[in-house]
């Protein structure tokens, strides 16, 4: 049998004996002391119990007391058989049993015992552990309290502890074991790394190491047996000894003789070129090289001969299957003492991988130089120490690269950097802080005009954790910042509009009242209430009533704008017919077509008839656009034609008239406030200039839109298109 099996055999059993020793002896001990903590535990639970029924037992109230028993027993139910109080002359005043009290415990009960006992019994065959205390508060002695616990239950729990701990020392004890055999494994080693050393000697082979750490006896045997072999080996040098030291390198290495052909190769060259050694041996050197080498062997052959050393020259290896290996190649000449030329010794590193990671690095280089190339932003790597540009793309320098050295010289033609507290220099942050910086400079571009940019600046650091280089990019924001100014402005110009429409609401609310207070007298004076009026004066009075009505119409125009440019019109949407509201609309402007000859007409598309608009502002656009068609309608008359159809989820209206049109000049200022066309129709119709802004703006709060197209002499042709009402499927149905 082996020795390592014998050593292992030995300490197992030693294992195993004291294990079960220690097993049965912790097992004992261990179920005293939990029975003892189990007993400690009850009693505390028990103490508990007695306190909480002290109270009743002294006013003797047993139903609660027995409630009491109950609740408790209930809540430990599967540790308690039973529960029950006797007064100190041995009768039973509560208890839990739910038939007969068992004969053992009518037996047992006495009016004297100590305060606390545990005392292990059997009741209807059951062993049972019973807890007694004594009920009692100071001198006074009320009774005792009898609680008897399943000395199972106890046993179970002291059972699974057992079986835990012995479980665990199963455990440790098969660990143990384990730990053994593979620590004579480690003692028994040596010796074997030995005796195969002696084995390899005696065979002849000198270049055997014996491996061992042992600093004990056996250490100092294998030391000795290994520097007898290597005494032996500087006394005997041989071919074989060489051969082994060419084979052993994971290099190639081929020796070659002075004609050319290969004397010996290692085992690497081999594995490499995919040949078998006699393959190769015997071979001109030339099998090694690719095709394209060839033509250059004689060279690099005969530099060899002359200069005795050649070094680092790439060199392909032409493999037997054909793959071309690239390789780094070095040669040395091996003379005899007479300096003869006794051979050639090639040595050569395969840089295949050298050469793939060299591409990938040229690849990548390729890709960052690219990239920063596309970067429609200047982009930098600065030095930390002088600000000097360590890289840049063409963005930076834009088309000035190589004509400054610093980051201050080509941002800011300056010959210093940046120290002004309203032009701080970023990088200087970066150093300070170590954090990276985002500032707002001032750039000159390559024009020399000033620009507004973002600088963002990051940190490089060193393994020392120094900031020794920073990345910075500039960022054009001179659009941002004049759009930002646009939009100021605009904010400005907004609350000055506000302004001027709350001023204008204020002073046509104000002139309104006197206004129609005068349009009133006027009426008055008219009907002749207060006597007659000659020619004159009614002609006076029709002249001041037709100025009054133009003016209250004028302040009433100039009222709806300025609510609608404050935002003060709130739209009271609700579902209407719009076939009803047009036809109520050409009702209130009849009289005034038929005056001048216009022939009102409609064309409803039938598919359309809800909307969701607000009534009195969609009659205040229609009456707009047909008071305007039949204003300027031809002297002869005309026709005015309101057309309806559903487009998609819009309600398309168009106020079409054969009027005198209007000019393509004139139609980008229709809806311009208090804007008229030319002056002779301002003279011949008359009008304020805001019934078709005030019309444009209503449509738009409805999130419509209005279009007009008109053919100056012949048509125009009002259209604005409204929002349906979502209900409108159930309205048609």
């Amino acid at each position: 049998m082996k020795l390592q099996y014998k050593f292992f055999i030995f300490f197992a059993t030693l294992i195993l004996i004291f294990g079960s020793a220690t097993i049965v002896s912790t097992s004992m001990i261990l179920k005293k002391e939990l029975e003892h903590t189990l007993i400690v535990r009850e009693r505390i639970g028990s103490e508990v119990l007695e306190h909480r029924i002290f109270p009743y037992i002294a006013n003797k109230d047993y139903d609660k007391v027995t409630s009491i028993l109950f609740e408790d027993k209930a809540v430990r139910k599967e540790s308690i058989y039973y529960i029950f109080v006797n007064d100190n002359n041995g009768n039973i005043l509560a208890h839990t049993f739910l038939d007969e009290i068992p004969r053992q415990i009518k037996n047992r009960v006495h009016g004297d015992v100590e305060d606390f006992s545990a005392t292990e019994i059997s009741i209807n065959d059951m062993p049972v552990i019973e807890i007694v205390i004594a009920i009692k508060e100071g001198a006074y002695e009320a009774g005792h309290l009898h609680v008897g616990y399943k000395k199972e239950y106890i046993d179970n729990i002291i059972s699974q502890i057992i079986n835990t701990m012995v479980f665990i020392l199963v455990i440790l004890m098969a660990c143990s074991i384990i730990l053994t055999f593979f620590l004579s494994k480690f003692i028994v080693k040596p010796i074997k790394e030995l005796s195969r050393g002696m084995l390899e000697v005696s065979k002849g082979n000198l270049n055997h190491q014996i491996k061992t750490d042992s600093k004990d006896e056996l250490g100092e045997l294998a030391l000795t047996f290994k520097k007898m072999t290597e005494d032996l080996r500087k006394t005997t040098v041989s071919k074989d000894y060489v051969d082994n030291i060419i084979r052993s390198m994971f290099g190639t290495i081929v020796v070659v003789t002075p004609d050319g052909q290969i004397q010996t190769v290692n085992q690497a060259t081999c594995d490499m070129l995919g040949y078998k050694e006699q393959e190769l041996v015997g071979q001109t050197v030339d099998i090694l090289f690719a095709d394209e080498n060839i033509k250059h062997k004689a060279a690099w052959f005969d530099e060899l001969t002359e200069t005795n050393y050649v070094s680092n020259i790439e060199k392909t290896y032409l493999a037997k299957d054909g793959r071309k290996i690239p390789m780094i190649f070095t040669g040395s000449v091996m003379r005899n003492d007479n300096g003869e030329v006794q051979g050639l010794v090639c040595v050569a590193l395969d840089i295949t991988e050298r050469k793939r990671m060299m591409e990938q690095l040229k690849q990548k280089n390729e890709f960052v130089r690219t990239t920063l190339e596309s970067l429609p932003y200047p982009f930098y790597v600065i030095n930390a120490v002088d600000h000097t540009i360590a890289l840049a793309n063409s963005a930076a320098f834009g088309g000035d690269l190589g004509k400054v050295s610093t980051c201050y010289a080509l941002t800011h033609k300056r010959s210093e950097p940046c120290k002004s507290q309203e032009h701080q220099c970023p990088l200087e942050e970066v150093k300070r802080t170590g954090r990276p910086a985002i500032v707002e400079h001032v750039h000159l571009d390559k024009n020399g005009d000033p620009r507004n940019v973002e600088v963002h600046c990051y940190p490089i650091f060193d393994s020392s954790g120094n900031v020794v280089q920073v990345i910075e990019y500039s960022l054009d924001i001179t659009e941002r910042k004049e759009a930002e100014k646009i939009r100021l402005e605009n904010l400005r110009l907004d609350l000055a509009s506000r302004t001027k429409s709350e001023f204008l609401a204020n002073m046509s609310h104000e002139l309104r009242t006197p206004l129609n207070a005068i349009i009133g007298f006027c009426e008055l004076i008219k009907q002749k209430v207060h006597g007659g009026l000659t020619e004159k004066q009614e002609h006076y009075v029709d002249n001041v009533l037709t100025s009054g009505k133009f003016l209250l119409s004028l302040i009433n125009d100039i009222l709806d704008l300025s609510k609608v440019e404050a935002g003060k019109i709130e739209l009271v949407m609700e579902n209407i017919s719009l076939p009803s509201v047009i036809n109520e609309t050409m009702n209130l402007i009849k009289e005034k077509a038929s005056k001048h000859n216009i022939a009102l007409k409609t064309d409803f598309d039938p598919m359309l008839d809800i909307i969701e608009a607000d009534q009195q502002r969609l009659k205040q656009i229609l009456f707009n656009l047909l008071s305007n068609a039949v204003k300027f309608s031809k002297e002869e008359g005309g026709t005015v034609t309101i057309t309806t159809k559903k487009e998609g989820d819009m309600a398309k209206i168009s106020v079409s008239d054969t009027g005198i049109g209007i000019r393509e000049d004139d139609l980008r200022k229709l809806f311009t406030e208090f804007e008229q066309l030319d002056s002779g129709i301002s003279k011949k119709y008359g009008g304020t200039g805001l019934g078709l802004s005030i019309t444009k703006k209503l449509v738009e709060l409805h999130g419509g839109k209005i279009m007009v197209e008109s053919k100056y002499g012949e048509r125009t042709t009002f259209t604005f298109l409204l929002p349906l009402v979502k209900q409108e499927k159930e309205w048609n149905c």
